[in-house]
């Protein structure tokens, strides 16, 4: 089980998937929260391959607006645990993400993109659809989780911060 580490939610239990995911750990979902500072209260999420929905959720128990969770596997796990939250602000896709964003019309503030580690070629992929699609609001932030070497190259950006939590790494690159 996860907890939700702060905010509204601060230690409530979420279910979590047991396939398809790798949950994001309490002590870096801690620090990742931590460095994104404003960027959460009132802000439009989306949690791309959302797994239990932890980091959106997280989001929204810190004053996001709203959160999309997208995940073509665990869906029914994300919507559980917002149903047991009571949470309203959210919609959940159980579509593939690069569909959902050919659909979606509202811009977004906060991006979690957390993959399966071997599809490193999806992150760029997400990345151009959001662009594309003017998907992306003033100031935005796109969190990027992985391992390895850097999934996009993060030069291109005028925000781009790393850090390491072990193997897994978080890359959150945006506007300023």
């Amino acid at each position: 089980m996860l907890r939700v580490i702060a905010g509204t939610y601060r230690s409530r239990k979420l279910e979590v998937p047991e396939e398809y995911t790798i949950p994001t750990k309490d002590r870096v979902r801690e620090a990742l929260f931590s460095s994104l500072g404003d960027k959460v209260h009132g802000a439009r999420v989306l949690d791309a391959f959302a797994g239990s929905g932890a980091l959106g959720i997280e989001a929204l128990s810190r004053g996001a607006a709203f959160c999309l969770f997208s995940d073509i596997h665990t869906a029914s796990i994300v919507q559980k645990n917002l149903d047991t939250l009571n949470e309203t602000k959210a919609k959940v896709e159980s579509r593939d993400i690069l569909e959902v964003l050919k659909t979606e019309t509202q811009p977004f503030d906060l991006i979690f993109l957390d993959p399966p580690y071997a599809e490193k070629e999806i992150y760029q992929r997400v990345i151009d659809l959001l662009k594309a699609n003017n998907l992306l609001n003033e100031g935005y932030r796109i969190v990027l989780e992985y391992e390895g070497d850097y999934p996009i190259d993060p030069s291109s950006y005028a925000y781009a911060r790393e850090k390491k939590y072990g193997y897994s790494k978080i890359l959150v690159i945006g506007k300023e």
